[in-house]
């Protein structure tokens, strides 16, 4: 008994172009639910809750003018789309730079050019165990965050997380 005969069948039952073609579809089959699913497939499988939360985040150093443009009750955004979420307290706080005086002693001052802002939101995430996630971003104390409104998007680092009931 031959591998494949002059026929092109495998094993003498089917043609290695129709096992080609099942492959190739078992791979777009995998392919769409590893797409649908956000590249785990066992989100398609585990329930996911929402929950409000209220999170702080402390941007980096800009021009104060770029604050100007985020006002308490904007929307938040994630590619294009508004989130159920808005921004509850903004608070601009000096920029502070350690830097050496002309005795070679270090010097903590506020930078003349630059502001940091705080700003707090609350928002409706998902919660799988033991993950938060705000649209894509997975949301961690400590973690670079690029808070997105439907006017700005400021890179910020999140400093504060709590869950509102």
């Amino acid at each position: 008994m031959k591998l494949i005969t002059r026929e092109g069948k495998l094993f003498n039952k089917i043609h290695i172009f129709d096992l080609l073609f099942l492959m190739l579809i078992i791979v777009v089959i995998l392919g769409a639910i590893s797409k649908f699913s956000g590249k785990n497939i066992i989100n398609l499988t585990t329930n996911t809750e929402n929950v409000m939360v209220e999170f702080t985040v402390e941007t980096y150093p800009f021009q104060e003018d770029y604050f100007a443009s985020i006002e308490v009750g904007d929307k938040l955004a994630e590619d294009k789309k508004y989130i159920n979420g808005t921004v509850t307290n903004i608070q601009i706080i000096d920029n502070m730079l350690a830097l050496p005086d002309n005795n070679g002693q270090m010097v903590t001052e506020s930078d003349p050019f630059k502001k940091k802002a705080l700003v707090t939101s609350r928002v409706e995430m998902s919660y799988k165990d033991p993950v938060y996630k705000m649209g894509k971003e997975e949301m961690v104390v400590g973690n670079v965050f690029f808070f997105t409104t439907e006017k700005v998007k400021l890179s910020s680092v999140i400093v504060d997380f709590k869950i509102v009931k």
